[in-house]
């Protein structure tokens, strides 16, 4: 897979809508279009599109800014990143766990992962398993 990352401005934030008849994407859940009859979902990955009308960011750091500032619903993680400094999806997952800890998570947030890194997966499963 190719990793390289340009220096330019990172993707907007909205994911674009796909061709109509364009089959949907095999990472993407099942059910990614009812999922926004529950409010605003964020996809955490650098490589794979995100479902249509879900907010896409393609950093750790983007994702917690988003959802500091954002009442998100739905987050769906990838653990691979890209370079160093893009963080991971486990960054992400146990800044979820600290925020379910400290009480500052609102209740109701629907995890899930969709990284095909194994023990990666496992990691962020486990982490957020703490968020339910």
């Amino acid at each position: 897979m190719n990793r390289s990352h340009s220096s330019g401005p990172s993707r907007p934030l909205q994911s674009t809508p796909l061709e109509p008849g364009r089959p949907a994407h095999p990472f993407w859940p099942a059910d990614h279009q009812q999922v926004l009859t529950r409010g605003l979902a964020l996809w955490l990955d650098d490589e794979r599109p995100a479902p249509p009308g879900w907010i896409c960011v393609t950093t750790a750091s983007e994702a917690i800014r988003v959802l500091q500032s954002q009442t998100i619903r739905t987050i769906s993680l990838d653990h691979d990143l890209g370079p160093e400094s893009a963080g991971t999806g486990y960054d992400v997952a146990t800044w979820l766990e600290e925020q379910a800890f400290r009480g500052t998570l609102e209740l109701g947030l629907d995890t899930r992962v969709h990284s095909a890194n194994p023990v990666g997966r496992a990691r962020m499963i486990a982490a957020l398993a703490q968020v339910r």
